[in-house]
């Protein structure tokens, strides 16, 4: 199953160049806990694509994220999170369930917008966010003893 859902544009955020490639930046200031955006994409529900870029949703789906939230970069220390939101007025094309970003923290105009992968174990790659608290490896917290070994 693939469900395509509508690209959204935002003018809050912008697609530029960051030390780590390409990169998602706040192109105003927002306040810890503001939504930034809901995050569209390509609703899968197999294993044809490369999982290290999906975002999970619930029922065993997962989201290819398009523009502009697919170029948020991991970060040990991030300003954003992940979360879901229920509609009471589903959308037709995307249902009744809807994964936003949101800050964490207040987040200046030209700050770049990152979230922690918290990828498993077996996905583990070296970090290289910069953080003071970087955990060496992009990975779940709770996994990181199993790639220090």
């Amino acid at each position: 199953m693939s469900i395509k859902l509508p690209v959204r544009r935002l003018s809050a955020v912008r697609v530029l160049h960051s030390s780590n490639g390409t990169g998602l930046f706040a192109y105003k200031s927002f306040s810890k806990g503001a939504v930034i955006g809901r995050v569209s994409g390509e609703i899968v529900d197999n294993d044809d694509h490369d999982p290290r870029y999906l975002m999970e949703l619930d029922d065993d789906l997962l989201l290819n994220p398009g523009r502009p939230f697919r170029y948020l970069n991991h970060s040990c220390t991030p300003n954003c999170e992940l979360f879901m939101w229920e509609d009471d007025e589903p959308d037709p094309e995307a249902g009744t369930r809807h994964l936003n970003v949101a800050a964490t923290r207040s987040i200046k105009e030209g700050d770049e917008l990152t979230i922690d992968y918290g990828w498993p174990a077996h996905f583990a790659v070296p970090c290289l966010c910069g953080s003071r608290q970087c955990r060496g490896w992009i990975v779940d917290e709770g996994e990181l003893h199993l790639v220090e070994a």
